[in-house]
């Protein structure tokens, strides 16, 4: 069941940045945005960066989560994102429970290495993320309940069967997680 809409947010999710992206074109480099979901409700988008396979967002998301609820982080290169999945440049799903305790004051950063969706295209990379329970939730100008994004606006939720499915089954951690990564 999805957190209710009156709760104040009670985890930022900082997308940091992805490193060695996979370059599908030989003329040019993708010009890489991450969309952010959580238990496939709501999404986040961070701003484009152009031109690079190591981008740096450094966007932060204020959310609602419970200990089981799935954050998925998707990137995709702006100038192919609608073209039948050819922007997909990789995804992260993690379990809250897995990563952080949420009824505590904490924060952790992780370093997950990106996988391929169930189009099997070639993925390459990883994305940094900073997982923090201690901050002051920051409402946008709207009346977004959900929990708002510093700077970014939410978009449309993630549909399945679309260019931004999650795989069916439940998920914890995609790809290593860091040892004693605090």
């Amino acid at each position: 069941m999805p957190p209710s809409s009156l709760q104040v947010p009670n985890l930022r999710v900082q997308i940091v940045k992805a490193e060695g992206l996979y370059k599908r074109s030989i003329f040019r480099s993708p010009d890489p945005y991450a969309v952010l979901s959580v238990d496939g409700e709501r999404s986040y988008t961070t701003p484009v960066c152009q031109s690079t396979l190591n981008p740096f967002w450094n966007a932060s998301f204020d959310v609602v989560v419970t200990p089981a609820s799935l954050l998925v982080v998707q990137i995709f290169d702006q100038k192919k994102s609608s073209s039948s999945h050819q922007g997909f440049l990789g995804i992260v799903q993690l379990m809250v429970s897995t990563v952080i305790d949420v009824r505590t004051r904490t924060s952790r950063t992780l370093t997950v290495k990106l996988a391929p969706s169930s189009y099997e295209h070639t993925v390459k990379g990883t994305l940094t993320l900073m997982l923090t329970t201690d901050f002051v939730p920051q409402r946008p100008a709207s009346t977004n309940m959900l929990g708002g994004a510093t700077g970014v606006t939410p978009t449309t939720p993630v549909r399945s069967g679309s260019a931004h499915s999650m795989p069916d089954g439940k998920a914890v951690a995609t790809g290593p997680l860091p040892p004693n990564s605090s």
